[in-house]
């Protein structure tokens, strides 16, 4: 299998589901049992707010098939804190070879580039991880990130 990836900007909607099949895999090898639609990732993606997708968003690429891509966003809290969100998917197939560090690494650098522009307040990052996601939580202590809070979803 192709170990090497690029990166690409969003291309509009043909890519939503593209999305989907990625959450979908991963959300099926991590253990969590929701699914997403092409209509869920259209409706969610037609609202976002702090988020420009033609900035804000990255596809990872391996033999010109999409195999991973990451989205950021910000908001500020009541408490006057600003939150920087990263989220991604990597493929089941191709996670363990780089993808997810590299797309981490980008979309905190987006991320500061933001910040940079906002006025002095606290500021942190903010990933969430689901199920078994054994290689995200691999990746992020690696990456200098430490759990804040456990949530337990009731079946």
């Amino acid at each position: 299998m192709n170990n090497t990836f690029t990166f690409r900007p969003f291309c509009g909607e043909s890519d939503y589901a593209v999305f989907a099949m990625l959450i979908n895999s991963c959300k099926q090898a991590d253990g969590i049992e929701w699914a997403v639609s092409t209509d869920d990732v259209t409706r969610n993606y037609s609202h976002l707010v702090n988020s420009d997708p033609a900035r804000d968003l990255l596809v990872a690429e391996s033999g010109g098939q999409p195999v991973g891509y990451g989205r950021v966003e910000w908001r500020l809290t009541s408490e006057g804190e600003y939150m920087y969100s990263l989220l991604g998917y990597v493929h089941p197939d191709y996670r363990r070879r780089g993808i997810g560090a590299a797309l981490l690494a980008r979309q905190e650098a987006r991320l500061r580039e933001i910040a940079a522009a906002h006025p002095p307040a606290p500021r942190y990052f903010q990933i969430f991880v689901g199920g078994k996601a054994i290689a995200k939580t691999a990746l992020l202590p690696r990456a200098g990130y430490t759990p804040t809070r456990d949530f337990i979803d009731m079946v």
